[in-house]
């Protein structure tokens, strides 16, 4: 019986990672903000829930991400919260009509929900990392494409994904770039690391989900490391 807990507990204890991304300037000299993702996986590897908080470099937390991928593995419901524009963001996956909803709030106004049909190639919010393991190997061969959804655009929009690189043999580039000319225009392409052995992210350069303090869209780079459970930025 003993051995049998033990057992059970070392199970338990490994589908559960602590992962520690810092924001930073694309140039790396600008320490920005530190994210804190607290991952729960599920038997097959993917994100089954992820509670994420932010910090400033000075440790004190403004923003919050709940996303729960019991309905769906590439679009969970998420709770976005940003304290620094009494900013509330939610999508919600209605498995009976097999739709997906945005709703936004700014203090006391509210934005019109917006609700879009579902589709295969469809990922939200934090269910780009499950969209990215779920098609690994596809992207090392293939584009794939890809209908995300951003949560502070309430929509949803073509990109492509592939591979840009083969950094070493433990580590693959892909590039995540908007399908429309014009489109790539105004934002440029998403550049991702991975670690080809554990499908781990390593790092992400490109537009952030985090708005400036000051209100305007910022690129970032962001490096990712697991850090035992509890840790703090």
């Amino acid at each position: 019986m003993k051995y049998f807990c033990l057992v059970f507990i070392l199970a338990t204890q490994a589908f559960g990672v602590e992962l520690k991304g810092v924001a930073s300037s694309l140039d790396g000299s600008k320490p920005l903000y530190t994210e804190i993702h607290s991952i729960t996986l599920g038997e097959n590897g993917l994100n089954k829930k992820i509670e994420t908080k932010y910090f400033k470099p000075g440790g004190k937390q403004f923003a919050q991400m709940i996303s729960d991928f019991a309905k769906s593995s590439t679009i969970p419901d998420v709770k976005f919260t940003d304290s620094r524009f009494e900013k509330i963001e939610e999508l919600n996956f209605d498995e009976s009509t097999k739709s997906v909803t945005f709703n936004t709030a700014q203090g006391q106004k509210k934005s019109a929900p917006k609700t879009f049909k579902v589709t295969g190639d469809m990922a939200a919010g934090q269910g780009f990392d499950n969209f990215v393991k779920i098609n690994f190997d596809q992207l090392k061969n293939a584009t794939v494409p890809l209908s995300f959804g951003v949560l502070s655009q309430m929509d949803f929009y073509s990109f492509k994904g592939y591979k840009k690189n083969d950094v070493d043999k433990n580590v693959i580039q892909f590039g995540i770039e908007l399908s429309s000319f014009f489109l790539r225009m105004l934002m440029s392409e998403l550049v991702l690391e991975y670690d080809t052995q554990t499908k781990q992210i390593l790092s992400f350069k490109g537009l952030s989900n985090l708005l400036s303090d000051d209100g305007n869209t910022q690129n970032v780079l962001i490096k990712y490391q697991v850090v035992p459970s509890g840790s703090t930025p």
